[in-house]
């Protein structure tokens, strides 16, 4: 099973799992850690490293970051030299609930992280009118 873990600013992967678990139920081999005030780069850069040994079952730990450039994402390309991760930014509630339900469908971790990545951009559109 592909491990997820979900990194953000402040309290944004707390919401983000929640809520994916209302639309997804349960999911199994996934985490979330939050970037909070008072926290050192290298406290979370520790934590995150924690993680990403925790979860990798030997097929990938896909890491879904908040935005591209901020603290979660450079931590999360830190683990690129020595775990195998895909690393997907611009977190939001479609991406994280096709990780949380897909995880165990894939063996392929650039195969999963592509199909979260599409799921995310899915969600993403612009209304002016009905009809």
């Amino acid at each position: 099973m592909i491990g997820v873990l979900i990194l953000s600013h402040g309290d944004f992967s707390k919401g983000l799992v929640h809520s994916a678990k209302m639309v997804s139920g349960c999911y199994k081999n996934a985490a979330r850690m939050s970037l909070v005030p008072g926290m050192s780069p290298e406290e979370f850069a520790a934590g995150v490293e924690e993680k990403v040994r925790r979860l990798e079952q030997g097929k990938g730990v896909l890491i879904l970051t908040d935005i591209k450039g901020g603290t979660p994402f450079l931590t999360a390309c830190k683990m690129l030299k020595e775990h195998h991760v895909a690393i997907v930014t611009g977190a939001n509630l479609g991406m994280a609930t096709e990780a949380l339900m897909g995880n165990g469908d894939y063996d392929d971790l650039r195969e999963f992280a592509g199909a979260v990545e599409e799921a995310g951009r899915y969600g993403i559109d612009t209304i002016f009118e009905i009809g």
